[in-house]
């Protein structure tokens, strides 16, 4: 799971569409990803680097284990455990 607080629209706007073209948005700021650890690595350097100072982005992995756990309410699919994939 990613999620941000980016002031400026138009950083705002280029975050979102890298995300959105990996993963499903939940939210208005809060993605879901299927990435592997190599690929989410990568991604949140990537998107790091858009960042202005004050901007704030953050990348909560998330266990098989922990997926069983999650609670969904409201429109959407719940998360899933993708067997060798983990959901970031």
């Amino acid at each position: 799971m990613i999620c941000y607080d980016i002031s400026a629209s138009r950083i705002r706007g280029r975050v979102a569409a890298r995300l959105e073209a990996r993963g499903v948005r939940v939210q208005r700021s809060v993605y879901e990803l299927w990435l592997t650890t190599a690929q989410a690595r990568r991604l949140g350097k990537e998107l790091s680097g858009m960042l202005a100072p004050g901007d704030s982005l953050r990348i909560y992995p998330l266990s098989n284990r922990s997926l069983d756990r999650v609670q969904t309410k409201g429109p959407g699919l719940a998360p899933r455990a993708l067997g060798d994939v983990l959901l970031f």
